[in-house]
């Protein structure tokens, strides 16, 4: 009722705009003045607006889409009054709607403005506000500088913004100046007393919000920060969300480009099953199948309560799309062709492993047990089922490994080379580091120990690792894997190798602690079967480009499938036996890159009872 009262309100305000703007377009032109025309002119104004339905905007949110449509409702009413009143020649008609459109526009903005200015003057007091700076001065900064004027519980009284364009310099956005560039951040901080720094840049390297984090905790500043490409595209933030800077800001890469009409060619309704789908691989690279609207989803992992949180979670952000959640053991033959014969998947995502490597170490045979034959029984089964593709999920260990984990994983690369040469399912691999945030990933250990006061524990002071965000992993999982040919496997590019100890730094500080006085970092020497550096590519290996700029095509040797089979036959006899000296040697006849001093190991393993 409220609502229909304003519509008639309106309605009035402009029939009597309507004519004010004829009786002075009939007196500027000298027409005729007449009671038909006088009164019909608005009539008919009105009556167009409501058929575009011009009152049921909120005109305190008035933008430009919404003045352009009252202008097209002011030319179309005009050429309507023009026709039925010709008499009275075009120059009336063009005088009527200038002064018109002036009218109809002008009172919208003027009511805006009014609203905002009223609702500022009532909830804000920049005494109570911090002093703020944007840095940056793109469609993220002038968002998050309209949240800040409607949402007065974020306390910032924006100073202006800096950002690199130099074209923006010395100008202004939404009455806010751009005060220089990022540079001139510490500058600007000491002269305009800055108290808090946000950053909005969401497609920006973390090499810059390192930048600007490092400005801010020099001036003792908080930095929150306008959320990132991918937290943004997954929908786990809205863009209004402003956070506090995480270590996944600070190690932020260039945005991906996938190629989306091939991957959707694959995977549109397409039957996909993700073996591991609970896992935090798994998982994601559920969700970013979802995306491309695939027949069927089958989710596949021993894990009953991991399956069961996904399954609401589909439940929740994709209701339309048809999954299913399947308890099995990718170790029984058996149970898989089951599932496959019932499912009959076109595309085979193979995230199932173990992957701990010290945990590893102490279980040499579940390790070969899932790993191995838990992959070759997955393999098989696509194989006999044509399934069109299959990818297996691998990783930079098993290069040159030194431990059982990545030598699995080798042996695994192996099996997929194998199959491909005999099948006529095109089997690939897909090699990546560490996964910020995964299961067992340094981050979530690093946040208990700060947590719990400390000490953050780290290997070496020398140990680097290759790090990227689950969803960019994931992203390039689906690129490398669609456009994969037979038996390949490929690489993904991973930037720069970070120090942990500059991340377990980080991390600290980002917590707000100092290190060596709020919290230490203890050194507690290399984990069984731990690199100090991990490699992307073997010593014989060689690497080429692919159509996509961070995906790369390792060559790898010729696999003797005759050999391969005799091997794990070998292997498998040592599963009975129990002797994890045996298992390895034969392990290592598989993998023969694979280089460890198998006494030692015993004695690592040996003294590492906490596993």
């Amino acid at each position: 009722m409220e609502t229909q009262r304003k519509v008639w309100l309106l309605m009035l305000i402009d029939y009597v705009f309507g004519l004010v703007s004829a009786y002075l377009a009939l007196t500027i032109t000298k027409a005729p003045l007449t009671v038909p025309v006088l009164f019909l002119v608005p009539l008919v104004v009105v009556v167009v607006a409501y058929i575009f339905r011009l009152y049921r905007v909120i005109y305190r949110h008035l933008d430009f889409v919404d003045i352009w449509k009252m202008a097209v409702v002011v030319l179309v009413s005009h050429i309507i009054t023009y026709f039925i009143f010709r008499d009275l020649g075009l120059r009336f008609a063009f005088t009527s709607l200038a002064i018109f459109l002036c009218a109809l526009c002008g009172s919208r903005v003027v009511f805006k403005i009014w609203t905002s200015t009223k609702s500022l003057k009532k909830h804000t007091d920049p005494k109570d506000k911090l002093k703020t700076i944007i840095v940056g001065a793109g469609q993220a900064g002038i968002l998050v500088r309209l949240e800040i004027e409607k949402h007065t519980d974020l306390r910032a009284n924006v100073i202006g913004f800096v950002d690199d364009d130099v074209t923006k310099l010395n100008r202004t956005i939404h009455n806010t100046p751009v005060l220089g560039t990022v540079d001139d951040l510490g500058t600007i901080i000491d002269n305009y007393n800055i108290e808090q720094v946000i950053f909005a840049i969401p497609s920006s390297s973390g090499a810059l919000v390192r930048q600007v984090n490092d400005i801010a905790k020099q001036h003792r500043l908080k930095l929150k920060i306008f959320p990132g490409v991918y937290e943004i595209l997954d929908g786990s933030v809205q863009v209004s969300t402003l956070r506090d800077v995480n270590i996944d800001d600070l190690l932020r890469r260039d945005l991906i480009k996938i190629d989306i009409d091939i991957i959707a060619s694959d995977l549109t309704d397409k039957v996909v099953l993700v073996t591991g789908a609970a896992g935090s691989i798994g998982s994601e690279l559920v969700r970013q199948i979802c995306k491309f609207k695939p027949k069927e989803i089958v989710l596949l992992d021993i894990n009953e309560n991991g399956l069961h949180d996904m399954h609401l979670e589909l439940a929740r952000k994709f209701p339309n799309q048809l999954y299913r959640c399947v308890i099995a053991n990718i170790r029984e033959r058996e149970r898989l062709r089951e599932v496959f014969e019932e499912t009959k998947p076109s595309i085979v995502f193979h995230a199932a492993a173990h992957k701990h490597v010290p945990m590893m170490e102490y279980n040499p045979g579940e390790a070969v047990k899932n790993n191995v034959f838990g992959t070759l029984n997955v393999a098989l089964q696509a194989s006999e089922s044509n399934a069109k593709r299959f990818v297996l999920i691998s990783t930079d260990k098993a290069v040159n490994p030194t431990n059982v984990m990545g030598a699995t994983k080798r042996a695994a690369e192996k099996i997929i080379q194998s199959l491909g040469q005999k099948s006529s399912t095109i089997f690939t691999a897909v090699r990546f580091g560490n996964v910020l945030g995964s299961n067992g990933s340094v981050v979530p250990l690093f946040k208990q120990q700060i947590a719990n006061g400390g000490p953050v524990t780290v290997t070496h002071p020398e140990i680097k690792r290759y790090f990227m965000t689950i969803p960019e992993a994931c992203q390039l999982v689906l690129q490398a894997g669609i456009n994969a040919d037979q038996g390949e496997v490929y690489v993904l590019d991973m930037g720069e190798p970070v120090k942990i100890v500059d991340l377990a730094t980080a991390m600290i500080e980002l917590s707000g602690y100092k290190v060596g006085e709020d919290i230490d970092i203890e050194y507690v020497g290399l984990r069984p079967g731990e690199k100090l550096f991990e490699e992307l590519f073997a010593d014989k290996e060689n690497s080429y480009p692919t159509n996509h700029s961070k995906v790369f095509r390792a060559h790898l040797e010729t696999v003797n499938v005759e050999d391969l089979l005799n091997q794990l036959e070998d292997l498998k006899n040592t599963l009975e036996l129990g002797n994890h000296t045996v298992m390895r040697e034969r392990l290592k006849k598989i993998v023969p890159s694979y280089s460890a001093d198998f006494d030692k190991i015993l004695e690592e393993v040996a003294a590492t009872r906490n596993y």
